[in-house]
């Protein structure tokens, strides 16, 4: 279907599928967790479910899941993240084509400051890329012909290739899909298709975990067949430097990117100064200027929170240049083009999120959060009416978030499928808590304390 936005991009059935099976692998995000089995569990009924939902079948194709996803749940130990799923993985099979097989590598989960701060943001260091990557994430060593990759790319891919699941014996990924295809019904077949799809954090994996799974064919895939590895990318930020993407581009992996202009997650993590030109172009310098024209209110005076954070993500990638790492986007990447909520359809979720923020900032056990985010935004309380103050750079800030969501998420199903019925059935069956019932406060209290750090 063409969209008004983008009358030149008609988007294939290979778009439609891969952006509908990264959302899917996303079904735990924002969901409070009792156990890891039980996390297993839910979530394979809930996908098998909504797999056969015609409402999305008839968008995506007929799509089986092979078996229970594998998901990060961390222990009793770690009291912040006890109940908040990292790194879901999900293997899907065409129905009739078992030789089609779609690996599904969940994004961001929102409510998890793991995934935020550790798998997201940590881009200072660069990681050199080798086969041992799968093994020793952040601390790998050795060739770097290969390339870099960020820190937080080689954890997330670490945690996506050792990760063993609960229900079925401890396997992990590579394990799994070699005893799969050993199966009898793969002694005949010679070729596979092996697809590595991802939104958000998931599209800076999903090339990554595509290379590792080239890297380390002999681990999961019989000797007697070949496969063809893909990568679909959706809102991904670049996970690493030129010599990495290229070796992945130019190498035996067909990797096919997708963003949204509008969404800021892919301006990261690039430069503004590496660009000729900068008309839409993806760099964190842009991030503030996307919403201006929807979030209304002085830029200037009311944006510091905005444009701190802005400060602090190029800070990021800088150190990582002054280390001689230069983040680069993908080749022959596919833009749309979203379209821009209004001021006023915003207001009331806006509103909503900042009342919480405010509810909370003022408790007594915040007080710290309370006086680095005054830092931030230049407010003292010998201010007139310093609480006033704050909230509106609270409202600035949220109207901001607000809109981010909405062209990072729902945009990309707007631009690629377009159907109203099948994102009301993805809301159905994998609709998440609200910001109210989570501790997603949290991650937006710890981004405070962050960023007054350049304040």
């Amino acid at each position: 279907m063409n969209n008004i936005n983008n009358p030149d991009f008609i988007p294939d059935p290979n778009w439609k599928t891969m952006l509908g099976l990264a959302f899917i692998a996303d079904a735990e995000s924002g969901k409070p967790l009792t156990s890891q089995e039980d996390a297993e569990q839910k979530c394979f009924k809930s996908i098998s479910n909504a797999l056969k939902d015609t409402r999305i079948s008839s968008q995506i194709g007929n799509w089986e899941c092979l078996r229970e996803p594998w998901i990060l749940l961390p222990g009793v130990t770690e009291q912040k993240e006890t109940r908040w799923a990292r790194n879901t993985t999900v293997v899907f099979s065409l129905a009739d084509d078992k030789t089609q097989i779609v690996i599904g590598v969940a994004g961001t989960n929102f409510v998890c400051s793991y995934d935020w701060f550790v798998e997201d943001l940590e881009t200072e260091t660069l990681v050199p890329w080798n086969k041992d990557i799968v093994i020793n994430g952040p601390n790998n060593t050795g060739s770097a012909t290969a390339g870099y990759v960020s820190k937080g790319t080689a954890q997330g891919i670490k945690n996506t290739w050792l990760l063993k699941d609960k229900i079925s014996g401890g396997e992990t990924l590579s394990e799994y899909l070699l005893d799969y295809l050993s199966s009898d019904d793969f002694k005949k077949i010679d070729n596979i298709t092996v697809t590595v799809t991802g939104h958000s954090l998931g599209g800076a994996l999903s090339p990554s975990l595509a290379k590792a799974l080239l890297d380390n064919k002999s681990v999961w895939c019989p000797a007697h067949i070949t496969p063809k590895i893909n990568s679909y990318i959706f809102a991904g930020p670049t996970p690493g430097d030129e010599t990495f993407r290229d070796g992945v581009q130019n190498g035996d992996i067909a990797v096919s990117s997708l963003y949204n202009i509008y969404d800021v997650v892919p301006h990261a993590w690039t430069l503004c100064s590496w660009y000729k030109n900068l008309i839409n172009a993806p760099c964190l310098q842009n991030l503030h200027d996307i919403y201006k024209s929807v979030i209304g209110g002085d830029d200037s005076e009311f944006g510091k929170i905005v444009q701190t954070t802005v400060n602090w993500t190029i800070n990021k990638s800088q150190t990582a240049l002054d280390s001689g790492h230069k983040y680069v986007r993908w080749n022959g990447e596919v833009k749309v083009k979203g379209e821009l909520p209004t001021e006023a359809s915003i207001k009331v979720t806006a509103d909503g999120m900042a009342d919480l923020i405010e509810f909370d900032l003022y408790k007594e056990k915040n007080k710290q959060h309370l006086e680095n985010i005054q830092k931030v935004c230049k407010i003292k309380d010998s201010d007139k009416d310093p609480k006033k103050e704050l909230r509106l750079h609270l409202d600035y800030f949220c109207k901001f978030l607000v809109v981010l969501g909405i062209e990072h998420i729902q945009q990309y199903t707007k631009c690629v499928i377009d159907r109203e019925d099948f994102h009301n059935a993805m809301k159905e069956y994998f609709g998440g808590s609200s910001l109210k019932e989570l501790q997603g406060i949290d991650i937006i209290f710890k981004l405070f304390d962050e960023i007054s750090t350049i304040a």
